[in-house]
């Protein structure tokens, strides 16, 4: 179930940021939680491994959301697109010349919830 919340959240991110027009970073932490609490709902959440299928898969909702957001944004924009094809621009080069040391703080805190919240007490 982690890997189900992982996408659901990941799809979340990607329609908040496909509303906003902004890659919104804070909301990888939303991706941990959610992830966590699935891992913690439907696994027994008493071994570590339990925490670093959390910490994973939230990464993992991290990477995917920022990458549909950035496709999202994209095919919104007919002319850019067209441009960009032209080009040979994909949403890949945009994701990685948009990434900065934010993403990696917002990561880092996402895969930390992903992990604390996959335990039960």
């Amino acid at each position: 179930m982690g890997a189900v919340a992982s996408v659901v959240s990941a799809l979340i991110w990607g329609g908040i940021g496909l509303a906003t027009g902004y890659q919104i970073g804070y909301v990888a932490v939303l991706v941990g939680f959610l992830v966590g609490f699935a891992v913690r709902y439907f696994g027994k959440g008493i071994d570590p491994v339990f925490g670093f299928v959390g910490a994973g898969f939230a990464l993992l909702g991290c990477f995917l959301g920022n990458i549909g957001a950035v496709y999202g944004m994209m095919a919104q924009d007919d002319e850019a697109r067209q441009f960009m094809s032209l080009l040979g621009i994909t949403a890949w080069d945009i994701y990685r010349s948009t990434f900065n040391i934010m993403d990696i703080v917002f990561y880092g805190l996402a895969t930390y919830f992903g992990y604390k919240f996959s335990f039960r007490r």
